[in-house]
């Protein structure tokens, strides 16, 4: 069950060594957004905060990343307020798991998006 949150929002997910956060940091601009035909933002992006099984206070940060248009995206996600980032390449139609970073105890974090302008193939105006 996907719910859509525009500030990063934490709860527990139905494993213990799970936690979720869904949406981007509030200083995310949804203005250089690419958005499909209803409007809504093409990429659609989960993260999750998963602990190692052999060490469980250290914690992968997780994103999926789904790209709901037929164009492919080209994006960077970093860390809020960082230059620890990762490229996006999202075919269009797909869904696909980055790793930005692990850390030890730090369940929770915030990220920032930044599409590349002009990345898309065939963009509708």
């Amino acid at each position: 069950m996907r719910k859509t949150v525009l500030l990063v929002s934490i709860y527990l997910a139905a494993m213990p060594a799970e936690l979720c956060a869904q949406g981007y940091s509030g200083n995310s601009t949804d203005a250089g957004r690419q958005r499909d035909y209803a409007g809504k933002p093409c990429l659609q992006i989960q993260a999750i905060s998963r602990a190692h099984i052999a060490a469980p206070r250290v914690y992968d940060h997780i994103l999926n990343i789904e790209n709901r248009c037929i164009q492919a995206i080209k994006a960077k996600v970093c860390y809020h307020k960082t230059e620890q980032c990762v490229d996006v390449n999202a075919v269009g139609r797909s869904r696909k798991e980055y790793l930005l970073g692990s850390f030890p105890a730090m369940s929770q974090f915030q990220f920032d998006i930044k599409e590349q302008p002009g990345s898309s193939i065939g963009r509708a105006r």
